[in-house]
């Protein structure tokens, strides 16, 4: 039923919408003076309770380690040029976020519109032709 309500289509276009990409947290959300209206198309920054700490081959810079990983799933290392403990973010931006999580994507955006439109369309002729078909109702009901 999750993909037959109309109002998965409308958070999907509320939610995936976004400004030109920069790096944001949490803090510069919350405390912001202009309000945040969508979570689409920024930077995350992960807080150090949120990044991952993985060890290295020796010898190996946590770049050179990890940059196969990130290339293939995403993500960013805080400090590349570290030769032990890299703290990874398994998140750049929160369109990976939100697709992994909720199935939610900027790409989405016009198919979005298309079918919430197309159902509020849907709805208004209904709406405006059932007089009618009522009325052709009472008028074959009236001929018996």
């Amino acid at each position: 039923m999750y993909y037959v309500s109309p109002f998965t289509y409308v958070m999907e276009v509320l939610f995936s919408q976004g400004e030109p990409l920069h790096r944001t947290s949490l803090n510069d959300v919350l405390t912001s003076a202009r309000p945040v209206t969508a979570l689409g198309n920024q930077l995350i920054t992960c807080t150090s309770t949120e990044l991952v700490t993985i060890e290295p081959l020796p010898g190996m810079s946590c770049s050179a380690y990890m940059d196969p990983y990130i290339v293939y799933a995403g993500g960013y290392l805080a400090d590349p040029n570290a030769t032990a403990a890299c703290a990874f973010c398994p998140f750049r931006t929160t369109d990976a976020y939100m697709q992994l999580e909720f199935n939610m994507s900027y790409a989405h955006q016009w198919r979005d519109l298309g079918i919430v439109l197309g159902v509020a369309g849907f709805n208004v002729s209904s709406r405006l032709r059932s007089p009618l078909f009522f009325s052709v109702l009472r008028v074959v009901r009236g001929r018996r």
